[in-house]
């Protein structure tokens, strides 16, 4: 399966955010971006051909296979501050951990911002690839302990950040 990047969906995207933004009275300088699987792709080209748009950025299960890395990299640490945090599974057989692995590295080594990795074993589906559990789900009393669960804390740690003014 292949797709194609549509100019026009990224446009329209935007405007939405403008949209939504202005007629709601949101705090531009605090919208975040999330994205899972294929939306975490999503998100990283969007938070790379957009710099300064947005506070920070939540990439659950990302898939990002592309070669060379480098100028997405570029991108995402350059010309901004972008504070990034992956959650990804070892066992993931749909989207190689390795590469995610690689993307955290090379962001790490460049960005002037946080770039945070949460890499566990997924021990409670087939194909490793159930993340959303992890990032967005929060521990009850009644939860096993050995289940990782950051919701309250990823949703903290996204409304803290702002948009940097350099």
């Amino acid at each position: 399966e292949t797709s194609t990047y549509a100019p026009e969906m990224e446009e329209a995207l935007f405007s939405l955010i403008e949209a939504v933004s202005s007629s709601c009275c949101i705090d531009r300088r605090r919208v975040t971006l999330v994205g899972s699987s294929m939306g975490a792709y999503a998100a990283l080209e969007l938070a790379a051909r957009r710099p300064k748009s947005f506070a920070a950025v939540a990439l659950i299960a990302a898939h990002y296979e592309l070669d060379p890395m480098e100028p997405l990299v570029a991108k995402l640490t350059k010309h901004q501050r972008l504070p990034l945090w992956f959650f990804h599974a070892q066992n993931d057989q749909m989207c190689p951990h390795e590469d995610i692995e690689r993307l955290v590295g090379m962001l790490r080594a460049c960005s002037k911002s946080e770039v945070r990795f949460t890499s566990y074993l997924d021990t409670w589906s087939s194909m490793g690839h159930c993340t959303d559990r992890v990032a967005f789900w929060s521990k009850t009393a009644d939860d096993d302990e050995a289940m990782p669960a950051y919701g309250e804390e990823l949703f903290t740690w996204l409304a803290s950040h702002r948009l940097s003014e350099t």
